[in-house]
């Protein structure tokens, strides 16, 4: 319940005067606020902007995180369909890992990459926000295990399974789509590889199909952070629970 009123408290700052205001911000500054999905290094790929400075134009940059008492970021490495069509998933994904790599370190007083929970610990409080990185569309992941690995080594802590168009690990939620959630389920009947590993599967985006057949394999860690059910806000990247 304080994280929850935390991240209430920080959305609502510029609607806040006089003593709530100040409330607010103690509140924000006092708690661990995490943002599980920040689109910035894709942003940065396609037009670079030094967001270790106020950037009023870019959603998210050093002073305004800090200000709203912003903790964890979690950037988003974001693929494309477009990218895996043209079999360049792989390559976009380090590439946007290199960007926020060297956000990190041009400022090293800012900004710091974490990879665990202990990472946080150590920088919170010292007025660096701690950059974890997250998956999303496991395209680049390309159906090979060998690059699961590679990017958990360079930091990836969790996999959104498909975005805009199906692809071997799960179907989209976008337009038609043919059953293709066979490879995700067959990968999760082999083993734990991706659990051993740290790294989490995310249902975002997945097609509803994609979402209830894990579940009842009862896979134990599976996320669906970035959208909300469908019975909330009818749109057709939400999660349909009806079925």
């Amino acid at each position: 319940m304080r994280h929850r009123l935390a991240i209430t408290a920080a959305a609502m700052l510029a609607g806040c005067s006089g003593d709530d205001g100040e409330r607010a911000r103690e509140l924000a500054q006092r708690s661990l606020i995490v943002d599980t999905h920040i689109d910035a290094p894709y942003r940065l790929f396609r037009q670079g902007a030094d967001l270790g400075v106020l950037v009023p134009e870019r959603d998210f940059d050093y002073p305004r995180a800090r200000l709203g008492g912003l903790d964890v970021a979690f950037m988003s490495i974001f693929t494309p369909a477009r990218s895996a069509d043209a079999g360049e998933s792989r390559d976009v994904a380090n590439q946007l890992v290199d960007f926020v790599e060297a956000l990190a370190a041009t400022h090293a007083g800012k900004f710091a990459i974490a990879t665990c929970t202990a990472d946080v610990e150590r920088l919170r409080g010292s007025g660096r926000v701690a950059l974890a990185l997250g998956m999303e569309n496991a395209s680049p992941l390309e159906g090979t295990t060998a690059n699961l690995d590679h990017f958990v080594a360079r930091g990836i802590r969790y996999v959104s399974l498909a975005h805009s168009k199906s692809n071997r690990y799960a179907d989209s939620s976008f337009g038609d789509f043919p059953n293709l959630v066979s490879g995700l389920l067959e990968r999760l009947r082999r083993g734990r590889h991706r659990e051993d590993l740290g790294s989490e599967p995310d249902a975002r985006l997945a097609g509803g199909g994609a979402v209830r057949r894990p579940a009842r394999l009862r896979v134990e860690v599976l996320s669906k952070c970035h959208h909300v059910a469908s019975t909330t806000r009818k749109r057709v990247r939400n999660t349909p629970i009806a079925r």
